[in-house]
């Protein structure tokens, strides 16, 4: 996940003010629950007002990002190759540009240019966004700095992608609403994040109502750098894209983790004591055969900006 939130709202105290308004679909929130998590009841997202990052000034060690990569290694890599099949078919390739916001070391730019878009990135990180333009070289840039106010003034993209940085927005609405002026006429937008119709979020929560909060903290990673701040299922984020001006062209899930990966994201957040840690890496281990028959814990929408001309979307279930 990314290290650092995007987009500099926030209150004086350093939170999020509480969300009285769904970001979907504008309907009052219900809460708080555990202190910090709303619910909108009519189109079933969620909001925190956790503390939003990036701030983070803690050391590589400390972080454990060592770790952070390990987690990632053998997921992220599958599913960069799934978003650019996916998004190949709407943009393809050849002299587009691709923006990714919270492109953290930038391995899915890196990917992106492997295949011919011309890659740029946002990353408000200021070590991660260093490593990341490493990565792009000469192909693309990638500015230090967060969206959408530091991307630079002029620029247009046939594509802006989000991998797991949405559900860390201090405000969606607002940052979907910046994203026409940032495309050009027939650009799309990705983006895929964790769903809360997922196994991991509904386990989680009936724990959390029997007392057990650590794999629902977890889930919202209390004590991260940079905690999520929503939680949304494709209908919601749907209705959000399309009070910003968008149409849903496409869904599908993608693969949470696997179970080598596990204990090295539970790692990553080295605040929580071990012992909660290994009962977490266990339950999931115990659980993991029955991962394919569960609901998916992670979406994927393409969005485009056309009006409505009767054209199906295109839903499909992950490979």
């Amino acid at each position: 996940m990314p290290a650092a939130i995007l987009g500099r709202a926030r209150s004086d105290a350093g939170v999020v003010q509480a969300p009285l308004a769904c970001p979907a679909c504008d309907a009052p929130m219900e809460g708080p629950v555990g202190g910090f998590r709303y619910e909108c009841r009519r189109c079933g997202c969620f909001r925190s007002t956790l503390p939003v990052g990036t701030g983070d000034r803690r050391s590589d060690d400390e972080r454990d990002e060592a770790a952070f990569a390990a987690g990632l290694a053998g997921t992220r890599p599958r599913n960069d190759r799934t978003v650019l099949d996916r998004l190949q078919r709407y943009v393809p390739a050849k002299n587009a540009s691709i923006l990714e916001v919270g492109c953290a070391y930038g391995a899915f730019l890196g990917a992106a240019s492997s295949r011919g878009y011309i890659p740029f990135g946002i990353e408000p990180d200021e070590a991660r966004a260093a490593r990341a333009m490493h990565v792009v070289a000469d192909a693309g840039t990638v500015w230090k700095g967060y969206f959408p106010e530091d991307v630079p003034a002029g620029r247009r993209f046939h594509a802006i992608v989000f991998n797991d940085v949405f559900e860390h927005l201090p405000d969606p609405l607002r940052a979907a609403r910046a994203l026409p002026g940032l495309l050009h006429e027939d650009g799309v937008v990705v983006v895929n994040l964790p769903d809360c119709r997922g196994i991991f979020f509904r386990v989680a929560d009936v724990l959390r109502r029997i007392g057990l909060r650590g794999p629902h903290d977890r889930l919202w990673q209390i004590g991260f750098p940079s905690p999520h701040l929503s939680y949304f299922q494709p209908d919601a984020l749907a209705k959000l894209l399309v009070r910003a001006g968008f149409r849903e062209r496409e869904r599908r899930s993608l693969r949470t983790l696997s179970v080598g990966e596990l204990w090295p994201r539970l790692r990553y957040n080295n605040t929580m004591p071990i012992a909660a840690l290994r009962m977490i890496w266990l339950a999931v281990v115990v659980v993991s055969p029955t991962f394919a028959l569960l609901p998916a814990d992670i979406s994927l929408q393409i969005f485009d900006r056309h009006a409505d001309d009767g054209a199906s979307r295109v839903a499909d279930d992950a490979s």
